[in-house]
């Protein structure tokens, strides 16, 4: 009888740790790049900040990391183009290479107006306000960091602990 009564106690504990384990093995799985590890971040912030439900927040999740990508091979080209630029030889080589350099710079901005039309069409124009401001302030967070990041103000220091002896 104590068998029973212990197997329906076990049983949805363990249920329980392997949802849990399972979830936790989600989360921290190894993104593709620190970018994509960045861009889940983000979208873990934002979730958060605007208290978005699970329908809202999958849809974000998809057109930030579906332009995420596009994006991301934007920005290849942009540096291949460069790259090129610096050793263009030719007043031709160098007229393509600017003309492609342009047209990718606009599918960059394209990219970026239709995914702020997209995420405005999910949660409206109040949370989309909100959007923009929050992905200003981390990305200005992120860039202060980056520049210095011996400045950065998260780190607190606090007075060593006083051991209280027993009497």
């Amino acid at each position: 009888m104590q068998t029973r009564g212990i197997r329906l106690v076990i049983f949805p504990i363990s249920l329980l740790v392997v949802g849990f384990l399972l979830i936790i093995n989600d989360l921290y799985a190894a993104p593709n790049s620190g970018e994509e590890r960045f861009h889940k971040l983000f979208l873990w912030k934002v979730s958060e900040e605007l208290k978005l439900n699970v329908e809202e927040e999958k849809k974000l999740n998809q057109i930030v990391l579906n332009n995420f990508k596009e994006r991301d091979n934007l920005k290849v080209q942009i540096q291949a183009f460069l790259k090129a630029m610096e050793s263009a030889q030719s007043k031709k080589e160098r007229e393509s290479l600017y003309g492609k350099y342009k047209k990718a710079l606009g599918q960059l901005k394209a990219n970026q107006i239709s995914e702020l039309e997209a995420v405005h069409g999910v949660l409206g124009t109040k949370k989309t306000t909100q959007y923009i401001v929050l992905q200003n302030k981390l990305n200005q967070k992120l860039k202060a960091l980056l520049s210095d990041p011996a400045k950065d103000s998260s780190k607190k220091t606090f007075a060593k602990p006083k051991i209280i002896e027993g009497q």
